[in-house]
């Protein structure tokens, strides 16, 4: 699969410093719909989507996703509901059964770190 080029998705909101909280920035600045002005419409909604396409070939079912409701800071995609009706959709399109797993923050340190050093390297030249 080629690179998408997301710039027109992004808004600037992921690669401009100045919006993230970089110097002089407000990390609390909001939007006049009330979301957090690093919020970048439906970002994890297509990642999930394209890391259930690559999952669906390779046999996975279950996708791990590195936010959850205790702290999504009021990013909609990160809510729980959110993530259980994309799993659902994706489900339903694929016509197989998937999860979307987002566990807390000191289990996916857990998580992360009983990753074999290597496995990413062994994944890639596998396929």
């Amino acid at each position: 699969m080629s690179d998408p080029d997301l710039v027109w998705f992004t808004d600037g909101a992921c690669g401009d410093v100045r919006v993230a909280g970089g110097k002089g920035a407000s990390l609390a600045a909001m939007t006049a719909a009330g979301l957090p002005n690093t919020f970048v419409p439906g970002r994890n909604l297509l990642f999930f989507t394209y890391a259930a396409a690559l999952a669906y070939r390779r046999g996975i079912r279950a996708l791990v996703g590195g936010m959850c409701e205790t702290d999504y800071s009021g990013y909609p995609d990160c809510r729980n509901d959110t993530l259980q009706t994309l799993a659902s959709a994706i489900s339903l399109g694929l016509n197989t059964p998937f999860i979307i797993e987002t566990p807390p923050k000191a289990n996916r340190v857990m998580l992360l770190t009983s990753i074999p050093r290597d496995w990413a390297t062994r994944e890639w030249q596998s396929s």
